[in-house]
């Protein structure tokens, strides 16, 4: 009644052939590596074409783009500029990812 119950062949048989497999090999680094970013708390103005100006806070920065987030809930589409006068940041950007409150941006120039 407690004693063990028999193993299941057919389980075991599946363990075994997992535990023999061959490691999947690492994936191979990626020709192009992403850029060094560097953690930085700066407010900024994003300047719309329209001349409209959207205060946010520059969270991390690198030679391709950056991490931004929003003091308001806005949708930024289309190319604008970035600006920030302490580091002289003055570049045209697009969005390349969104979430809530926050954004990826990717340098055009």
């Amino acid at each position: 009644m407690f004693g063990k119950k028999a193993p299941n062949a057919a389980l075991a048989d599946r363990v075994r052939a997992i535990v023999e497999r061959q490691a999947i090999p690492a994936r191979p680094p990626q020709e192009k590596a992403r850029p060094d970013r560097d953690s930085v708390f700066k407010q900024a103005t994003i300047i719309l074409d329209s001349g409209a100006r959207l205060s946010v806070a520059i969270k991390d920065i690198s030679a391709g783009g950056a991490r931004i987030e929003f003091f308001q809930n806005v949708a930024l589409e289309g190319e604008f500029t970035i600006s920030e006068p302490m580091t002289r940041l003055r570049r045209r950007a697009r969005v390349a990812w969104r979430v809530q409150g926050a954004a990826g941006l990717v340098f055009l120039d």
